[in-house]
């Protein structure tokens, strides 16, 4: 059945009316592409924040959620493509799994975290999603069903990891999950003054964290900007008194808390960031703390509200999130951060990590080097200003996450993806006709 729909990812913005169909086996995906028109995308929980999800004709994989095998001895687990992480946990870590490598919600897709390959807070030592992908079955363009990894068609592998669902229908996946002890992690909080500080915390702890991020106070002025906590987690036994009823593997509250309506505009300002900022910086009285904390607090602190996206009001926000290489490092994100102080622009939320070199997809997005996201509500003023910080990020050799990107332009993408011509090439050669398309890659040039 084929219904219109208004969808959005989850910056709410831009909005486009889709043709949206649902399918619920391997053999609607083929039938699908077989017969479709020129336009097609799959769809999963669009928790991407710009266009990557949204194309005029999209197929929903939510129905194709299952779990298809599992071997408990090594934690392969063999999925279809529209299984959330929230599911995989809620399944497999009181079986004493947890997924590989996490983004910040629980909430996207298997087969929307592949065609992003995404990171996580462990990118550092263990790399992005790719690296505990063992096999994918696809349907490609004219409905034929092809099975690959990086042994066979590693080409079409590769591509289809980063690949923004442009190389055709995921319909499943072999990956690998991580054994873990307990549903707790150890975190210890560092607290820092300023942006270099920050950078310098992040670098020297690589080797000894499994798991890294810094909040940084994108509105301090002078010597403070780039303060932040530092925040350093691993996986642990649970705490003495928490094997009780539930056991070790306490899983996750789905009782999300409903704010009402919009945040006033003040939130948004420099005085109101700022004075939020300071709080929470200050909040910490010690300069370093070490606690016990259960895991969803620690990688999926804002999926405890529900609607936290609505806030920014229906123009909706943007999330940018860029990558520099080590060698630009500090530098280019303080420059980063004092022009958008010129423009009289803060953001909202703003989160630094750094990356490892790992092997990836030619449209993958880390590279070894420091990755900040950050948050705004989205305006014309504030999307000209990322546009001056993008070409900072390019004269830098950094990128952008297409997987959260809305604003960039195609000659700023060209310069950004020194392996683009390889996975056009893949693109020509599994789908002629550019028949998987999306608003993103319609925008960039890629169809």
């Amino acid at each position: 059945m084929e219904t219109r729909e208004k969808t959005t990812g989850w910056g709410r913005y831009p909005v486009v009316e889709s043709s949206v169909q649902r399918a619920r086996s391997l053999g609607d995906l083929a039938d699908l592409a077989a017969a479709g028109p020129t336009s097609l995308l799959a769809q999963g929980s669009c928790r991407s924040y710009g266009d990557a999800c949204l194309s005029d004709r999209v197929v929903s994989a939510l129905p194709l959620n299952r779990f298809l095998s599992f071997d408990a001895a090594s934690g392969i687990l063999r999925a279809e493509a529209g299984a959330t992480i929230e599911e995989t946990i809620r399944f497999f870590l009181p079986r004493g799994w947890f997924p590989p490598v996490t983004p910040g919600t629980k909430h996207p897709t298997l087969g929307g975290c592949i065609a992003s390959d995404v990171h996580g807070k462990n990118h550092h030592g263990e790399g992005s999603l790719a690296n505990y992908v063992d096999e994918l079955e696809m349907v490609l363009a004219e409905g034929d069903r092809v099975t690959c990894s990086r042994q066979h068609l590693p080409e079409l592998f590769w591509a289809t990891m980063g690949g923004m669902g442009l190389t055709g229908f995921i319909y499943a996946a072999t990956v690998r999950l991580k054994r873990v002890e307990s549903s707790f992690i150890q975190l210890r909080s560092e607290r820092t003054g300023d942006l270099e500080e920050t950078c310098r915390l992040l670098v020297e702890t690589q080797d000894s964290s499994e798991y890294s991020v810094a909040w940084i106070d994108a509105a301090a002025r002078g010597r403070a900007c780039g303060r932040g906590l530092g925040l350093f987690g691993t996986h642990t036994a649970a705490p003495e008194g928490r094997n009780g009823r539930k056991g070790p593997f306490p899983l996750h509250r789905d009782d999300a808390v409903e704010l009402p309506g919009v945040m006033p505009s003040i939130a948004f300002s420099r005085p109101g960031v700022s004075l939020f900022n300071g709080a929470y910086y200050r909040r910490q009285l010690r300069s370093r703390t070490v606690r016990t904390v259960h895991y969803d607090p620690f990688f999926y602190p804002l999926d405890r509200l529900a609607n936290w996206n609505r806030f920014y009001g229906r123009r909706g926000f943007l999330q940018y999130q860029l990558v520099v290489p080590f060698a630009a490092g500090c530098e280019s994100l303080r420059d980063i951060l004092r022009l958008l102080e010129r423009r009289n622009i803060v953001s909202t939320l703003a989160v630094l990590k750094t990356f490892g070199a790992f092997e990836s997809g030619p449209l993958s997005f880390p590279l070894a080097g420091f990755t900040l996201a950050l948050d705004f509500p989205c305006r014309p003023t504030v999307i000209a200003a990322l546009k001056e910080v993008t070409d900072v990020v390019v004269d830098a050799g950094g990128r952008l996450y297409l997987a959260k990107d809305a604003i960039l332009e195609p000659q700023q993408f060209d310069g950004m993806y020194p392996r683009l011509a390889e996975f056009l090439k893949v693109k020509e050669q599994y789908d002629p006709g550019c028949r998987f398309r999306s608003h993103l890659s319609d925008r960039l040039g890629l169809t």
